[in-house]
């Protein structure tokens, strides 16, 4: 498209990428769709296209409006109306291609304005005739401000066919490529090429790419002074993009590597990646991006080397962040197989948990050990401890923050000493320690313990590798910096994780609940073995019976029960046959024959499982005085005082609880047995009656 009118003019061309260009003036890329209308527009009304669509759509909209507008033909209409071929007031040609991309122009000649008329005429033909004047407005608004077709995206390119994107952040260099099929990959300066993190690296495409971000532009005759103003001569980014860059590299044979090989070294290091592609050496960047000094709110940017303008600050934080180019790296840390791990350790403070795989008749299980509690009892739960091999093996960084240095004071992160950190002892799987397990299933099943020994030999034959993972303090955004012994690289995690890792009970509580079973199983072969023994299913282990009181003689009833708010204490007193409230409460009307219900629940409570014979409550069962959800308290005429405890609840099956004539015993209550104790105050009470 070319508009001239007297000294000015304007050019605009379509390249070969489908992306308008300006030729005149020299005003960068053209937008062609114009921005987007308003979201919410009055019912009825429709902007008019803008852009360079709309610019073209006002010129194919020029049309002569009657036939009376046609000017009847005579010598000197060329020079009355100012339609000389070169002496015109208005010259618009517009140039268009067939399949074969041979171009075609067509121009019009635009001479004496008179009223609300211009006349006019095609190059190719002689005959004049006449143009409303508001058409053509258009077109010489697009000619007195070509500004407003500038295109605002700051990178004008197609995110799929970029495969090289070089970075220079201050002093560090990284270098992403993408092999056609293959992952993005990042090499940091000298280090070794790594895997990258792919939908960083789609971010920053999109963020390079800036739709609409350009706010102005600068467009002074002195660029070096206004470089060196800016901060473009010394950018604190540059980017380059590459389209289709890449090549692979030359193989370069040595016969000598090739003669001597080692087949131990995959083993025991890996081996240096090896990309096989290299830059091209013609290949020229589609878009080189600086950034130059910011300002709270905005940053200026030079492309190429002739468009300035500037853009959000928000973008140059995006593709230049605190990390630097560690933010593109993948966020995996070094991964291993759950079926590697034989041991891991949670030091919990001064608190150490340890997991274990079990053997003999419980291999395939975990064991756990606390303090000084014994790891052959305790098995550990199954999900619980699996979501934490998962996700230690699995782990992967929410952010990387820097490169650790020998001299950095891992102090300031909380990490000189951690008060949370996991330990795993792996071990791996040889291919022979493989082939050996394999090569059990063909054997007889009598056989295969004996070969089991084998297979296990030749996997614990391996020394094996300590995995650490420790965790600080709190970062600025309220993740938590953590640190991997196979990387020296800090990191942050989300601190749902660590708390995770701080709080998660590993036991495997359901196991409790099988010792009721296993005891009743030896009662009856006790008494199969010894008939003497048959009165061994009558004892209280056996019967659930816990306490065996008359309830006419319970005299006396304390009850002390806590919720989130308060410890709550209640007496009663039985007296002429009836209980009468002790605690003294005000406005309180007992409910006697609640009291008398729960004297005849408990003086004859059976458990509805046993837990455990031996060893007393533990802390974890939430028993003590400090800790427990209710107490009762029963004394006979005889003056005797049975204590009933209500401690933690087990999952769905019930509370622990605990009596003191049965003190070394723990056993489990249904929830719905409960209710007397858990319901507060308002259980025993009768409902007041306001007076009239």
């Amino acid at each position: 498209i070319e508009i001239k009118h007297a000294k000015e003019a304007l050019e605009l061309k379509k390249g070969d990428d489908n992306l308008w260009r300006f030729e005149k003036p020299a005003l960068g890329f053209a937008d062609f769709e114009g921005p987007p209308p308003p979201k919410e527009l009055p019912p009825g009304i429709k902007l008019p296209e803008a852009g360079v669509k709309g610019l073209i759509g006002a010129i194919q909209n020029i049309r002569v409006d009657a036939d009376a507008d046609f000017v009847a033909a005579a010598k000197d209409n060329l020079t009355k109306h100012q339609l000389e071929d070169g002496k015109e007031l208005i010259r618009i040609q517009v140039g268009t291609s067939d399949f074969k991309k041979e171009t075609t122009n067509e121009t019009l000649l635009i001479g004496e304005l008179a009223r609300e008329y211009y006349y006019a005429r095609l190059a190719n033909d002689k005959g004049v005739f006449k143009l409303k004047a508001k058409l053509i407005e258009p077109v010489l608004s697009a000619l007195k401000n070509p500004g407003k077709l500038r295109s605002l995206d700051v990178g004008q390119f197609d995110p799929k066919t970029v495969d090289v994107i070089t970075l220079r952040i201050g002093k560090d260099e990284a270098k992403l490529w993408h092999p056609d099929g293959k992952p993005w990959q990042i090499k940091i300066g000298n280090e070794p090429a790594k895997k990258a993190n792919e939908q960083a690296v789609s971010k920053l495409l999109d963020t390079l790419q800036g739709k609409r971000q350009i706010q102005s532009f600068h467009d002074d005759a002195d660029t070096k002074a206004l470089d060196a103003k800016l901060g473009l001569d010394a950018p604190v980014l540059e980017v380059n993009l590459y389209a289709a860059g890449l090549e692979k590299k030359e193989e370069k044979k040595d016969a000598k590597k090739d003669e001597k090989k080692d087949e131990k070294k995959d083993e025991k290091k890996e081996s240096k990646q090896d990309d096989g592609f290299e830059l091209k050496k013609d290949a020229k960047p589609a878009l080189t991006l600086r950034f130059g000094k910011a300002d709270k709110e905005t940053v200026p940017v030079l492309r190429g080397t002739d468009a300035r303008f500037v853009v959000p600050k928000a973008m140059l934080d995006a593709a230049a962040p605190a990390e630097g180019p560690l933010a593109f790296l993948d966020p995996a840390l070094p991964p291993f197989d759950v079926a590697e791990i034989i041991r891991l350790d949670l030091q919990r403070g001064a608190k150490k948990l340890e997991l274990e795989r079990a053997g003999g008749s419980q291999a395939g299980r975990w064991l756990v050990k606390e303090g000084k509690d014994k790891a052959d009892q305790n098995l550990a739960d199954v999900h619980r401890s699996s979501m934490i091999f998962n996700l230690m093996g699995g782990l992967t960084a929410k952010k990387w923050h820097k490169r650790l240095d020998p001299k950095d004071d891992l102090d300031a992160y909380g990490l000189k000493s951690p008060a949370l950190s996991v330990t795993v002892k792996k071990l791996r799987i040889t291919p022979a320690a493989a082939a050996s397990a394999l090569a059990l299933v063909s054997l007889p099943v009598e056989a295969r313990p004996l070969a089991a020994a084998g297979a296990l030999a030749a996997l614990y034959g391996d020394k094996g590798e300590t995995v650490v993972i420790q965790f600080g303090k709190e970062t600025a955004d309220k993740d938590i910096y953590a640190k991997h012994s196979g990387s020296d690289l800090l990191f942050a995690v989300s601190a749902d994780l660590v708390k995770m890792l701080r709080e998660t009970d590993l036991r495997d509580k359901t196991a409790l609940l099988l010792t009721e079973p296993y005891l009743a199983a030896g009662a009856v072969g006790a008494v199969a073995a010894q008939p003497l023994a048959g009165l061994m299913p009558l004892a209280p282990v056996n019967t659930g019976l816990v306490i065996n009181l008359d309830p006419a003689k319970i005299t006396h009833i304390r009850l002390a029960m806590r919720n989130s708010f308060e410890l709550r204490e209640l007496s009663f007193q039985r007296k002429d046959k009836t209980w009468i409230d002790q605690t003294g409460l005000k406005d309180f009307n007992l409910d006697a024959e609640r009291v008398e219900q729960l004297a005849k629940e408990f003086a004859r409570l059976r458990a509805d499982r046993m837990i455990s014979l031996a060893g007393g409550p533990k802390a974890d069962q939430k028993l003590a005085a400090k800790d427990f959800t209710a107490k009762i308290d029963l004394t006979t005429d005889a003056g005797k005082t049975i204590s009933i405890t209500v401690g933690a609840p087990l999952d769905r099956h019930g509370h622990f609880a605990h009596a003191t004539n049965w003190p070394d015993a723990v056993f489990l209550l249904q929830a719905s047995r409960l209710e007397s104790l858990t319901r507060g105050v308002g259980y025993f009470a009768k409902e007041r009656v306001a007076a009239e």
